[in-house]
């Protein structure tokens, strides 16, 4: 794989603590930003799907940002001890 292909899945994808296989997000769903505490879009497991998806947890108010857990299905965030990711 060439270094920029590379670069390209570091920067914009993730691993999927389901499948192990990387996931390139090409939908609205790469906007959606992290948070621990006051995160409104669930990660849930669909029958049938091979990936989990994201579903709100309540409604979301035009203009307020999409926060999900990204320990809740990035294999890379999962354990890791990055500060940011308590938040």
């Amino acid at each position: 794989m060439s270094q920029q292909h590379q670069e390209l899945i570091d920067r914009y994808a993730y691993l999927s603590i389901t499948t192990g296989k990387y996931v390139y997000s090409i939908d609205d769903s790469r906007f959606t930003n992290h948070s621990s505490v006051n995160d409104n879009i669930d990660v849930m497991i669909v029958p049938g799907e091979p990936e989990t998806v994201g579903v709100a947890n309540r409604d979301i108010e035009e203009g307020e940002e999409m926060l999900v857990n990204y320990r809740d299905f990035d294999k890379q965030d999962e354990n890791s001890t990055e500060a940011y990711l308590d938040s």
